[in-house]
């Protein structure tokens, strides 16, 4: 774990977080700054994580469609192994799943 991240702050705009946050890669975010890593849409349930880049499951898809081979492109579109965001808390109660 990377203690130089202040965990307190927004993992995108690095301010301080307010009465809500959402929890996701173990940060807390504003609740619109998780966004997805293509579209930019905020993602506020099921996401995939490649690279430390945060992306909506449509776009993942869509982006692991292009990287394999055209035959394996016919075994299957279904993105396996999704995240769930924990969730929008109360702030206090968010940092304490995380610290």
């Amino acid at each position: 774990m990377d203690r130089s991240i202040d965990r307190r702050l927004c993992g995108h705009c690095h301010q301080s977080i307010g009465s809500e946050a959402l929890v996701a890669m173990n940060r807390l975010w504003h609740p619109d700054h998780f966004t997805c890593s293509s579209c930019k849409r905020p993602i506020k349930q099921t996401f995939q994580a490649a690279d430390n880049h945060a992306y909506c499951v449509q776009c993942f898809a869509q982006k692991s469609i292009q990287s394999v081979p055209d035959a394996w492109k016919r075994l299957s579109t279904r993105v396996s192994w999704p995240w769930t965001v924990t969730g929008i808390h109360a702030a206090s109660r968010a940092r304490r799943a995380i610290v």
